[in-house]
């Protein structure tokens, strides 16, 4: 399931450096895009039935697979995670040095963000 990345890890009882190190905002969608409940496409057909579950670049359904490997959007900033592309979307959320690769490159967009609602006049 959506768990499985993260069941990958090596559990611990105290911080991760990494936590200390990267801003809370950006650990938090990258730990929501691990486990499963980043604001994709996905999560929200379950839990935000409100909200779209087409992806802005067109697709029908926006996944973390889609979003990581295959959204032309994000192909300008795609070049942070070559060096994990060749990986499978379970590894590279799964492993201690991809998944600081995929905190790079969430640090430079929006990926797994909540979309703004436009608000009313």
């Amino acid at each position: 399931g959506a768990f499985a990345p993260a069941d990958q890890l090596k559990r611990a009882l105290k911080l991760q450096a990494r936590f200390r190190e990267t801003g809370r905002p950006i650990y938090g969608r990258g730990i929501q895009s691990r486990t499963g409940y980043a604001f994709t496409g996905e999560y929200c057909s379950s839990f935000v039935p409100n909200e779209g579950t087409s992806s802005p670049s067109g697709e029908r359904m926006q996944i973390r697979g889609s979003i990581l490997l295959r959204c032309p959007l994000l192909e300008g900033k795609r070049y942070i995670l070559r060096s994990a592309l060749e990986r499978i979307v379970t590894d590279l959320l799964g492993t201690e040095e991809a998944f600081q690769i995929v905190l790079d490159f969430l640090t430079m967009l929006k990926a797994f963000k909540k979309r703004s609602r436009a608000k009313p006049n």
